[in-house]
């Protein structure tokens, strides 16, 4: 059944040629990543008299067809068979012997299938309020959305849950995972930065690698190259709003990689035998410390620079800048 447009002009609920229309129309509609295959749909009902509900869905955001349909009172969803890293749009109808009008039209994505795949070591996307352990807005502990016990700790000054990503902003903020692995490994990263310091490192590895800000007056970033000792100017690395980073270590410990979203990839030593901490602090003078947000946190016991994985992964990361 399509949508053919407002009934202008009628009392809802009266028929209109022989139809009766619901006496409302659904509204306020979210639409939530939940797995490779399947997104969730919320909506509120606004009428008291349909008979179902129809949801639209399309991947360009022009051409809708009915992807499934609710009972009547339903509020919510979950549309699946959905193909892997995709991009969806959705609205919803109320329907009686015709349409209501559409609700708002959202946009949401299934996730990569390289989340699930068994590789993944630690995945911690911000905005899933399950993860935090707080008190007050300080983060305390922030965990491995696959329960594997993997965790971040927050350190003497916490980082901050916002709607918009973890903060370390506050001099000395601090958070903490430690744990041990082989040293193959790729890391993800989105990062916002919100105050620059020239020279300010963001993140550390116990395995050798980082990140910080550059010491040159165009706000560019820098990786910790292990091999080297010391942190190295990484190529086509403006400082963005917000970033993508990826960096990996493969076994033998003589090659790695670090990238900042499409730009060429700096290759050196930037990993040590095994991985045992990642470490975020905002670090600097209290006049002028650093500071950035935190929007996601994938880890994953592969060695991916040049694979598709990586470039799915990387796609998915985007979709939070």
């Amino acid at each position: 059944m399509r949508f053919r447009g407002p009934l202008i002009g009628l009392t809802p609920g009266i028929r209109a040629g022989g139809s009766l229309a619901p006496d409302g129309a659904p509204s306020a509609l979210i639409a939530v990543p939940y797995s490779a295959t399947r997104i969730d749909v919320f909506w509120t009902n606004g009428s008291t008299n349909e008979d179902s509900f129809n949801i639209y869905g399309s991947t360009d955001g022009v051409n809708f067809s009915v992807y499934d349909t609710a009972v009547a009172g339903s509020t919510s969803q979950n549309m699946t068979g959905l193909t892997a890293g995709t991009n969806y749009w959705f609205y919803v109808t109320a329907v009686k012997d015709i349409e209501s009008v559409p609700s708002n039209t959202v946009s949401s994505y299934t996730l990569p299938s390289e989340l699930t795949d068994g590789h993944t070591l630690l995945w911690i996307p911000y905005e899933d309020d399950s993860l935090y352990t707080l008190s007050g807005n300080d983060i305390l502990e922030l965990t491995d959305k696959f329960g594997s016990g993997r965790k971040f700790v927050g350190g003497t000054v916490k980082p901050v849950k916002t709607i918009n990503g973890i903060e370390l902003l506050t001099l000395n903020a601090e958070m903490i995972a430690i744990f041990n692995f082989s040293a193959i490994y790729t890391l993800y990263l989105v990062l916002q930065p919100m105050r620059y310091r020239a020279g300010a490192t963001l993140m550390t590895l116990s395995a050798g690698g980082g990140i910080s800000y550059r010491d040159d007056a165009n706000n560019r970033y820098r990786y910790l190259n292990g091999a080297a000792g010391s942190f190295q100017n990484a190529d086509n690395s403006a400082l963005g709003d917000v970033s993508v980073f990826m960096c990996g270590c493969k076994k033998d410990t003589t090659t790695g990689f670090f990238q900042i979203d499409e730009g060429a990839a700096d290759t050196g030593y930037v990993g040590l035998t095994d991985l045992k901490s990642i470490a975020f602090k905002a670090s600097g003078d209290p006049s002028s410390n650093s500071g950035f947000r935190i929007k996601e946190i994938i880890l994953r016991d592969q060695y991916e620079y040049g694979t598709v994985a990586l470039t799915n992964l990387y796609n998915y990361c985007v979709k939070k800048k």
